[in-house]
């Protein structure tokens, strides 16, 4: 029963994908960090869940982590740039 939990690697990557494209449109920031904290945990099972041998999907699962935590560093970066262009122009 290998593919019981390939959904959570899944997800993960989905989520990943999802919230690296969308880290530096401004209006999107708070769906961004939430579909990366989300894709780091799915992740995260999902990698604990493949090691177990209940998934067969560890590298989408370890995709999807490490795009969640691009996603979120990428995030961090963008909010900080605003904040330093605002304090800029003031």
């Amino acid at each position: 029963m290998a593919a019981k939990r390939d959904w959570l690697g899944v997800v993960a990557l989905i989520l990943g994908g999802l919230g690296l494209a969308t880290s530096w449109l401004v209006p999107f920031m708070p769906y961004t960090q939430v579909a990366a904290v989300l894709a780091i945990i799915f992740g995260a099972i999902g990698i604990k869940s493949a090691k177990q041998g209940e998934a067969s999907n560890l590298a989408v699962a370890r995709w999807g982590m490490w795009l969640g935590i691009a996603a979120l560093v990428l995030t961090v970066l963008v909010i900080l740039a605003v904040m330093a262009l605002f304090a800029a122009v003031n």
